[in-house]
């Protein structure tokens, strides 16, 4: 199944240049967000969301036409 993936910050350097932090991956069924974040080599904390829904854990499961959004965590102070 295809799920679409759109990475901010320094995360867009996980996918090649041309595709300015955005693609679509093909991803097994039921695979998770971990799943994905891994076959993507991010193994930091980040946070994200799905179809801008910001209430997932990591252990959700992707589904068909999807979109993962990924942020970079950032401090302030």
């Amino acid at each position: 199944m295809q799920v679409n993936i759109h990475l901010f910050g320094s995360l867009r350097d996980y996918l090649p240049r041309e595709q300015r932090g955005r693609t679509t991956v093909e991803v097994e069924t039921a695979s998770t967000i971990h799943d994905v974040l891994h076959s993507l080599g991010i193994e930091k904390p980040v946070l994200f969301a799905v179809n801008e829904a910001h209430d997932n854990d990591s252990t959700y499961q992707l589904q068909a036409g999807d979109t993962l959004t990924v942020f970079e965590l950032t401090a302030g102070g």
